[in-house]
């Protein structure tokens, strides 16, 4: 039985022109639904993405997942015998999402405000760190500033020596490398795309940025 790939797009979108790409390279067959998302957005799209009702959104076999990040991250994930889209080391992936992140903000996209799901995470699966406070308003450490040079922001999580920028990322890199944790996000990919984003969610709506710390993983 064949899959059902639809994808939800306007053609001038830069963001569905990344999952387009994505699609592309894996050798995925879809079908396009051009929206227009001036006048008359469609009731499949109303429906797929409740909450921001924008494009891109790809629909798997019945199933939405919206946010091009999201869904090229899915892709790689779900069509695993495909040509890989994100590198395999994670560390690499952290950083290749963190890029697309800041590429996304500098598109026109308000900064996001975070809280801090790292933490939430290393309680979860147990693993002993060290925690520094930052004060963030009037003297930001040396520290920060060399980890996180482009955003200049909390929360930072250090591993090894390795800086990992922005909280659902530091999650996801805490959940591939401490496997034989209990793990923190669903193991489905299409239930873990969601959780991320609402998460992401979340986050956005949130106002305090300024109450987390760097952390550093002993």
């Amino acid at each position: 039985m064949g899959e059902e790939v639809i994808l939800l797009d306007f053609w001038a979108s830069l963001f569905g022109m990344r999952v387009r790409i994505a699609l592309a390279e894996k050798g995925i067959e879809y079908e396009y639904r051009e929206e227009d998302l001036i006048n008359n957005k469609s009731p499949l799209l109303l429906e797929m993405n409740l909450v921001h009702k924008k494009i891109p959104v790809l629909i798997h076999n019945g199933k939405p997942v919206c946010e091009s990040l999201l869904i090229v991250q899915y892709t790689d994930e779900v069509w695993k015998d495909k040509v890989p889209i994100l590198p395999a080391d994670p560390h690499e992936r952290a950083h290749a999402n963190f890029w697309a992140d800041y590429v996304d903000d500098s598109l026109g996209f308000l900064p996001k405000c975070v809280w801090d799901e790292a933490e939430v995470a290393l309680s979860e699966k147990g693993i002993k760190y060290e925690y520094r406070e930052e004060d963030i308003i009037n003297n930001k450490s040396p520290l920060l500033l060399k980890l996180n040079p482009v955003h200049k922001k909390i929360p930072v999580l250090i591993h090894n020596g390795k800086p990992f920028c922005e909280s659902l990322i530091g999650v996801q890199y805490i959940e591939e490398v401490w496997m034989d944790k209990a793990p923190f996000l669903p193991s489905d990919p299409y239930e873990r795309s969601q959780a991320k984003f609402w998460a992401d969610l979340i986050a956005s709506s949130s106002a305090d940025s300024d109450l987390f710390g760097t952390q550093s993983l002993n």
